[in-house]
């Protein structure tokens, strides 16, 4: 597993690397990488409720016995979650960017200013 997550981690990084390029090294606010966090973690979530449906279509398939079923749930629900994984890993570099935005604008009295999960 620590190698399966140390390529993710490289994975994320490529995908930052690429997402900069194309938008910019940092966020301009706190609000737009909010707005970029949700869009991916949206995409993230219809993903995973695809990857929900065709294990339900598998299953029925595995009760019915029908294997040629199984075989096309099987190859439609391993290509969603690579799709799903994909989104996991923007979702993560977009969480990175926007930490350098943050940490690219913060003032030394603003560290440590607030813990926890406020609302």
């Amino acid at each position: 597993m620590k190698e399966l997550i140390a390529e993710i981690k490289a994975s994320e990084g490529n995908e930052l690397s690429r997402a900069q390029k194309k938008f910019g090294p940092f966020n301009h606010s706190a609000h737009e990488s909010y707005a970029v966090l949700l869009e991916e973690i949206e995409e993230s979530k219809d993903e995973m409720s695809d990857v929900c449906e065709w294990l339900h279509d598998y299953w029925i398939a595995v009760k019915k016995n029908n294997v040629k079923r199984q075989k096309e749930s099987l190859a439609r629900l391993e290509g969603i979650l690579s799709l799903c994984a994909a989104e996991c890993v923007q979702s993560a570099a977009m969480c990175r960017k926007a930490l350098l935005s943050i940490e690219k604008n913060e003032k030394p009295e603003q560290s440590g200013e607030s813990e926890g999960r406020d609302e």
